[in-house]
């Protein structure tokens, strides 16, 4: 070879690896669809054969990269329909975008006509390469107008020499109301086309098929056995798939059908005695469905217990097993290593023999002194009465215990702790024998939260209330670090919680301690934290006991009585009695709550009525205190003045303006009256026309309820109020008439001076 040549290669070799080797880091991937690659979504609609474009965008690349190789894997519905790569140039920061045009898929998309499966579909686009592996999908809807009104395959499970059947008929039109009451017409030239999709079960270029047009009547003929590209090898899945093919590549608008199903080598079981006894050998025979002998098959023997046995027939396709049960059994054949023969065959058959008995036993573990209660029953479910019933003690001895009632039930009561077992027989059964556990139960009084530095004395008893001694207890403290949990989640869930079957232990061993001969201890906690208490003794069963070691606050109020309008001081201390941030919950009468933050707070009640106040700090005890709030006073005062019922409502000396007072009269009718600005209502009582006791209601918001009952025996005379205006025009009147009369007398006056003087002058 020349070697200017090999060096030549050599180096394009070198710098292709080089190009090839260029990474660029991109911040994911986003995939959309299109019908004219503008305008993508993250989902599309189309009709059914309509292309369509995939938008693969890589985001925001790191760098600007020259030849960068992207690889691009779309699937729809986990079907892989592209996989091709691309040489690209990407510019730092910026997003590049590769779009894929459904026309270029592979043979997959068109030969099974994915395009005509009207659904919704999953778009997975997986890009890689010289970019690190993303995903992403979108939504692909298909959605056609036209189905076909019926299409079958008949018969839907063909053999390989059954003749088969494809009937098509057309889309039947529900708007056109004669079209509807015709119903559908058979569809002609209707496109059918059927797959063998060979060993692997999915669509390959390598797959044989035919295609085939529905005659006028609607329908399509064949048989597998007998068709040319089919009759080498019949067997394996089929896929029948069909359209309504215009011409060419057009394959109309209406949405695909499938049906598949499958053609194997069937076999068949035949089982000599048909009715075998239980330890009797039996003869089992596997033929295929050409009735020839179909050796190494393995055989699967089931039982009501599960799976008995397994072998397999010799070269004569022969078995001969031995059952030694009864009751109802199932015999499966499966050819390993046959594709073709995945669909085995089973036969049932029943073993005639002894009878089994079930028995169940609940509680399996129980508390002594408690009834243990023993249900009997046979393999079919049948309750068994008066079988007899023994009881194993723990020491060895056996009792008689009741016979099995008419519903198959008998209880038996435990009065000592340990280990017993039940063994029931009865005739023409298999006698069965179940234990169950009797136990001591610990009983003991510890709250699930101790103060630290705080003793407690812990008594345990049992069940009966005896003192237990020399009762092993343990204290282990949770080693919170070990955990995915914060400390505020498992102040919530720490009682409930508990650690998976392989996960270590996060506790450790605080102290190990014994109760002593008056079945107590003393409970000291120096450290806040989670614990967990341990009771343990023989005979007894064990028993674990949460506990939280909290500090202790001190939640103050300045008073725990109030009126409306008054605030309210809360305070919260440590035991230093210095203040302590914590959490204040409030909760009204209402049952709204406030929460707030911090070691003071000036509170005004907006209600009256009782209020829960409680402060909370993790790693500290709660303390609650309770607050009761007075509403507004309320002075409701009714007077007669003339005609009227004069009411006036009052609250601390001032008026209480559109305050509704509720008046039940004599005659048990309600009127419902508002206060006027002066906090008056003026009732009229010869309106009313009612004598007798007025009950008045006044029930306000933040108002104390006030009642008061008003006897009215009459109404009407001197009306003060009334006459003022009466009085008022009276004295205008009079004065007017005064001045007139002084006015009057003046003149006359006058006139006798005038007539004195004329008298003097005469003389």
């Amino acid at each position: 070879m020349n070697p200017k040549l090999v060096l030549v290669v050599f180096c394009l070799a070198i710098l292709l690896s080089t190009v090839h080797a260029e990474h660029v880091d991109i911040d994911g991937i986003v995939v959309e669809l299109s019908k004219d690659a503008n305008n993508s979504a993250s989902s599309l609609t189309i009709k059914p054969g309509e292309d369509f474009n995939v938008h693969t965008i890589l985001k925001n690349a790191d760098r600007d990269g020259d030849s960068v190789e992207v690889y691009l894997r779309i699937y729809i519905n986990d079907v892989l329909v592209y996989d091709r790569g691309k040489y690209i140039n990407t510019n730092e920061l910026e997003d590049y975008e590769l779009v894929v045009s459904s026309d270029r898929f592979l043979s997959v998309w068109e030969k099974t006509f994915m395009g005509y499966e009207c659904k919704t579909s999953e778009v997975k686009v997986e890009a890689y390469g010289d970019v690190p592996n993303n995903v992403d999908t979108a939504e692909l809807k298909i959605e056609g107008v036209k189905w076909f009104d019926e299409a079958r395959v008949i018969p839907p499970d063909p053999d390989k020499n059954d003749l088969i059947f494809v009937y098509v008929e057309d889309w039947l039109n529900e708007s056109d109301i004669d079209d509807f009451k015709e119903g559908a017409e058979p569809l002609e030239d209707a496109y059918v086309k059927v797959i063998n999709l060979g060993e692997n079960q999915q669509w390959d270029e390598s797959d044989d098929f035919d295609g085939f047009r529905t005659d006028d009547d609607g329908f399509v003929r064949l048989t597998l056995s007998k068709q040319r590209e089919f009759q080498a090898d019949p067997y394996g899945e089929y896929l029948v798939l069909i359209l309504e093919k215009k011409s060419g590549k057009d394959y109309g608008e209406y949405c695909r059908f499938e049906h598949s199903f499958t053609i194997g080598h069937y076999i068949n079981i035949s089982i000599e005695p048909e009715n075998p006894k239980e330890g009797e050998p039996i003869k089992v025979k596997v033929l295929d469905d050409e009735n020839v002998s179909v050796p190494f098959v393995l055989l699967t023997v089931s039982g009501p217990q599960g799976m008995v046995l397994q072998t397999t027939t010799d070269e004569n396709g022969e078995a001969t097993l031995t059952i030694n049960g009864s009751g109802i059994h199932s015999i499966n054949a499966l050819r390993e290593g046959c594709e073709e023969c995945a669909n085995s065959v089973s036969r049932w058959f029943e073993v005639i023999g002894k009878g089994k008995l079930q028995l169940d036993i609940s509680p399996k573990n129980v508390e002594v002194g408690n009834n243990v209660i023993m249900e009997v029953s046979n393999d079919k479910g049948e309750k068994i009465c008066e079988a007899n019933v023994t009881i194993v003690l723990p020491n060895g001895t056996s009792v008689m215990g009741d016979s099995t009632n008419r519903y198959g039930f008998s209880n038996y009561i435990p009065k000592e702790p340990g280990e017993y077992i039940a063994l029931v027989e009865k005739t023409t059964y298999r006698k069965v024998t179940e234990s169950f556990r009797a136990f001591n139960l610990f009983r003991m009084d510890i709250p699930g939260e101790i103060r630290i530095g705080e003793e407690h004395n812990v008594t345990v008893r049992n069940q009966m209330g005896e003192p237990v001694s020399e009762t092993d207890v343990f204290i282990e403290k949770l080693n919170t670090s070990k955990l995915d949990l914060t400390v505020e989640e498992l102040y919530e869930s720490f009682l409930n919680y508990t650690t998976s079957p392989n996960e270590t232990s996060p506790y450790y061993n605080i102290s190990q301690i014994e109760t002593d001969m008056n079945g107590s201890f003393n409970l000291l906690l120096d450290e806040n934290g989670f614990y967990r208490i341990g009771f343990s003794k023989n005979d007894y069963m064990n028993k674990t006991v949460r506990v939280t070691a909290v500090n202790q606050l001190s939640l103050q109020l300045s008073s725990q009585k109030s009126g409306m309008g008054e605030s309210i001081t809360l305070s919260v201390f440590d035991l230093g009695d210095n203040p302590l941030n914590a959490s204040i919950k409030i909760n009204d009468p209402r049952n709204k709550v406030e929460i707030v933050e911090g070691s003071l707070y000036e509170y005004t009640p907006p209600f009256p009525g009782d209020y829960v106040i409680e402060a909370s700090r993790e790693g500290y005890s709660t303390d609650e205190k309770n607050l009761s709030v007075s509403p507004y006073p309320v002075d409701v005062d009714a007077e007669v003045e003339g005609n009227y019922l004069v009411i006036k409502a009052k609250s601390g000396g001032e008026p209480l303006t559109n305050i509704k007072i509720e008046i039940i009269t004599p005659d048990n009718k309600r009127v419902d009256t508002y206060t006027d600005e002066e906090g008056i209502v003026n009732l009229d009582l010869a309106a009313l026309d009612r004598r007798g006791n007025f009950t008045l209601r006044v029930r306000s918001r933040n108002y104390e309820s006030k009642e008061i009952v008003k006897e009215i025996t009459g109404w009407g005379g001197f009306d003060f109020i009334g006459l003022i205006p009466w009085f008022m025009g009276g004295v205008f009147l009079a004065l007017i008439s005064f001045l007139g009369y002084r006015f009057y007398e003046k003149k006359e006056a006058r006139k006798r001076m005038k007539r004195l003087r004329k008298i003097r002058r005469r003389r």
